[in-house]
């Protein structure tokens, strides 16, 4: 069941004529974690994905990371055994879990064109940095999808930082199709009120609530 909390609006620049990514959601899911709260990053696109990036950084809190957990989506076989593994912070291609990912995600903090901060040379630094880039695989072709999930992050209550992520399609870096910028306010990640006032003219992106 989702809920509707408000409307971030679209985050969609020009790109190739026939690649776009026209907007992006984030959805706070509920979970079973005690002062933490989890948030599901999606993108919407047309075209071929080409990957996502993401750069984080908190100056109060910290992000979760489950002892059993990794970079990439767990799997559900787990959650009866370890039950907070369905809420650590990952990144995504399509799903939530390792079986409902999308071909094969790649996951790596350098190596490849980057376009936030100059270089990600890390994934997940410390508890208060995150920064990766990812990509599928060379053999995967992911094209038109909606509501495609490309990272969970989960944080403490009292987390505060900033929070920027890039997606691209038809391997538009460096002139990628959308650039977002949150910030990560007392455990909730939100539009910063710039990038909120320009994507109020818009309103293809949600934030939603829902139930894991």
């Amino acid at each position: 069941m989702k809920k509707v909390l408000g409307t971030l609006g679209a985050v969609a620049l020009a790109g190739a004529a026939s690649a776009q990514m026209s907007g992006y959601s984030v959805e706070e899911v509920d979970n079973t974690l005690d002062g933490f709260r989890t948030f599901d990053l999606s993108i919407d696109f047309t075209g071929e994905y080409s990957g996502s990036q993401i750069l984080s950084v908190l100056s109060t809190g910290t992000f979760y990371q489950d002892a059993v957990g990794s970079d990439s989506p767990p799997n559900a076989a787990f959650f009866g055994t370890f039950p907070d593994l369905e809420f650590d912070t990952f990144f995504a291609q399509g799903g939530s879990t390792s079986g409902t990912t999308v071909g094969t995600l790649g996951v790596g903090g350098g190596g490849g064109p980057v376009n936030i901060d100059g270089t990600l040379t890390d994934l997940l630094v410390d508890s208060t940095t995150l920064q990766a880039q990812f990509n599928p695989s060379g053999s995967d072709f992911i094209a038109d999808r909606s509501d495609f999930l490309v990272a969970r992050i989960t944080v403490s209550d009292d987390a505060n930082g900033t929070f920027q992520f890039l997606a691209s399609a038809n391997d538009d870096i460096p002139a990628p199709n959308a650039f977002g910028e949150l910030a990560i306010v007392d455990g909730e990640l939100l539009p910063e009120p710039a990038t909120a006032a320009l994507l109020g003219l818009g309103g293809l992106a949600m934030l939603r609530r829902r139930s894991a």
